[in-house]
């Protein structure tokens, strides 16, 4: 069992901090310079720092890539940060809405043409159509990520990954997601062991290996599949699906708790 997550603030606390304490300060007064993160090398920066937050929320290996962290850690990029800042301020009734930078100047346009539903006051209708600007940035930059792999075979969107922000999660279950875990396909990779091999005899013991095939986990893998057929799924499912409905989502979770590996 890995001691050093049993004691420590958890998921909630880290998240309550970085929001409170990390992005006030870091963020103060961003609308001044927030033509810097046009420039690639402080954007750059910016998720350098934003990083160290999003490992330890999320409880992942150090080797996990910062794309995959800041979506498992639920915690959005700074640069796409400054840029909702910028747009919420500027929205702001007698504040002139002016902007370095074009696409800020389109989520000012976009949110001012677009008419508010009648049961919907302006407040909420603007903040809503932020944050799926925001989002659908997020989703470009996460689909053009070529080194999160593994964390997009499970989530597909950005969307979908909001299935982690759950209190009661095993504090495991973004590492298996990221794909730098306990399993012997990553330990070897990094030069941990010297074989990949599960103890069932099969060469790769990765996470399709565990979930899909491996003979251990056959009697707890029947509530699995049975959840999946549930939904008239055939199985073996691709690994998105499991985020994408809640009552597979939840079997999915157990399974691999049942399965006594990560822990």
């Amino acid at each position: 069992m890995d001691c050093r997550l049993t004691w420590g603030l958890s998921r909630k606390t880290l998240s309550l901090l970085y929001k409170t304490v990390f992005l006030p300060t870091l963020l103060y007064n961003c609308s001044v310079w927030e033509s810097a993160i046009s420039k690639k090398k402080i954007v750059k920066l910016l998720l350098s720092t934003q990083r160290p937050y999003a490992l330890a929320i999320a409880r992942l290996y150090k080797s996990t890539t910062t794309s995959a962290a800041l979506v498992l850690a639920s915690i959005v990029p700074l640069d796409l940060k400054i840029m909702e800042i910028v747009t919420k301020r500027a929205l702001v009734p007698n504040v002139l809405p002016f902007s370095f930078l074009r696409l800020v100047t389109e989520s000012i346009d976009l949110i001012n043409n677009t008419p508010a539903p009648r049961n919907i006051s302006l407040k909420l209708h603007h903040a809503r159509l932020l944050d799926s600007e925001t989002c659908k940035r997020w989703n470009l930059q996460w689909n053009l990520s070529v080194t999160s792999g593994q964390s997009k075979r499970f989530f597909n969107s950005i969307e979908s990954s909001r299935v982690l922000n759950n209190n009661n999660l095993p504090f495991f279950i973004p590492r298996v997601i990221s794909g730098h875990c306990s399993l012997n396909a990553y330990l070897c990779n990094i030069g941990k062991i010297s074989s990949a091999a599960c103890t069932c005899s099969h060469p790769v013991e990765s996470i399709d290996h565990i979930v899909f095939e491996c003979s251990k986990y056959d009697k707890i893998r029947c509530s699995l599949v049975s959840a999946a057929s549930a939904y008239d799924l055939p199985w073996p499912i691709p690994l998105c699906i499991f985020a994408q409905l809640k009552h597979l989502w939840v079997a999915f979770c157990n399974f691999l708790v049942a399965s006594k590996r990560f822990v």
